[in-house]
């Protein structure tokens, strides 16, 4: 009994002096960071998800407008908004039948009629970006351009809702949302901290987050 006892022991020993930890195959973290919300996206269309169907079943048609009226104004910072601008205009035209939506580059004729722009709009969707100077200070941009001001106290004369977009990417004009009510002017103030906050994301799985 104490020789096979002896034996079992011995063999254990060897077994464990043989044993290696087993080899992890490590994923990217980049890699793995990108893959989740792609397969979020692939789940979100698929059928039985049925998320695209939902969507698609939300879906909301505007109401038709003359000539020279617009859906929403997009009030941004050329430099540093205009390309996601453009994005968050095709987004909207593909979630929302029928809207008519004022960008720069597509509708301005005269910067001399910018108020008037807003005006004969429905709803403004201010887009927020700033950067940070080279001492280290966030300063907001869309706050600094005098155009921008114009249009959103337009939006504060005409009482037309404003929607205030955040844009989130530090290295595309992100700064905090504390930056921009900072730099705001006393008479906007009651209007941009009444009005609704939604982060911009730039990567495309996660533009549908905002």
């Amino acid at each position: 009994m104490r020789v096979r006892l002896q034996q079992k022991l011995t063999l254990a020993e060897q077994s464990y002096a043989r044993w290696e930890p087993p080899k992890v195959r490590r994923r990217s973290t980049s890699k793995y960071v990108l893959a989740l919300p792609q397969r979020a996206i692939d789940k979100f269309r698929s059928p039985k998800g049925g998320v695209e169907a939902q969507v698609a079943a939300r879906l909301v048609t505007a109401p038709g407008l003359p000539h020279g009226f617009f859906s929403c104004f997009l009030s941004h910072v050329w430099a540093s908004g205009q390309d996601q601008a453009r994005s968050l205009k095709g987004l909207l035209q593909r979630y929302v039948k029928n809207i008519a939506v004022f960008l720069d580059v597509d509708n301005l004729e005269d910067l001399a009629r910018l108020e008037e722009y807003v005006s004969n709009s429905s709803a403004v969707i201010v887009f927020l970006t700033g950067h940070v100077d080279d001492e280290g200070v966030a300063v907001s941009d869309y706050m600094k351009s005098n155009n921008c001001l114009v249009e959103l106290r337009a939006a504060a004369a005409h009482a037309r809702p404003v929607i205030l977009l955040l844009e989130t990417d530090p290295t595309h004009g992100g700064v905090s949302l504390e930056t921009h009510t900072a730099a705001c002017p006393a008479d906007l103030l009651p209007t941009v901290l009444g009005a609704p906050v939604v982060p911009w994301h730039r990567l495309k799985d996660f533009q549908i987050c905002s």
